[in-house]
């Protein structure tokens, strides 16, 4: 299992060398904290948009 994707936000002049540096520095943790949350979180599927129905929202889940 790996990552899909990761979002980097930085502010708008960064170099892009410096960003990826830095993201390089941090794989490791990054792939702990997706794996952890993959585990903490699997998805639900198939997911249903019905009253009552928990959706996965900003990192828990949310009753409808």
């Amino acid at each position: 299992m790996t990552p899909q994707s990761v979002e980097v936000v930085t502010p708008v002049n960064t170099p892009e060398e410096k960003i990826n540096t830095f993201v390089d520095s941090k794989k490791r943790w990054l792939f702990k904290a997706f794996t952890q949350a993959h585990l903490k979180y699997p998805p639900k599927l198939p997911q249903s948009y019905i009253s009552g129905a928990e959706v996965m929202y900003r990192g828990g889940y949310l009753k409808l």
